[in-house]
């Protein structure tokens, strides 16, 4: 996968910014299109599924979670868009 220190920071950047982009996106009306639950939002916040594994889920995972998803839960986990994606899953899930 060619991960380097430098690749490695350019993802961080990267997901930082498309975070920032979805809690700014929806800080309005919750949603991210037309100011109710559309496919963008139900995309959205099931990117957020596999590092978080909502408490809501109606199964258990068949696996535990890797350190490298722990680590971007302990990461981004308190990020205002990763609550958002949350929220919508418990919601509207």
């Amino acid at each position: 996968m060619s991960i380097t220190t430098e690749t490695a920071a350019e993802a961080n950047e990267q997901t930082a910014k498309s975070l920032d982009r979805i809690a700014g996106a929806v800080q309005e009306t919750g949603y991210l299109v037309g100011g109710r639950f559309s496919a963008a939002d139900l995309t959205a916040a099931s990117l957020r599924f596999v590092p978080s594994f909502p408490s809501q889920l109606p199964f258990s995972m068949p696996f535990q979670a890797s350190d490298a998803m722990d680590h971007w839960k302990s990461r981004w986990g308190g990020h205002p868009a990763v609550r958002w994606m949350e929220e919508i899953y418990a919601t509207h899930r």
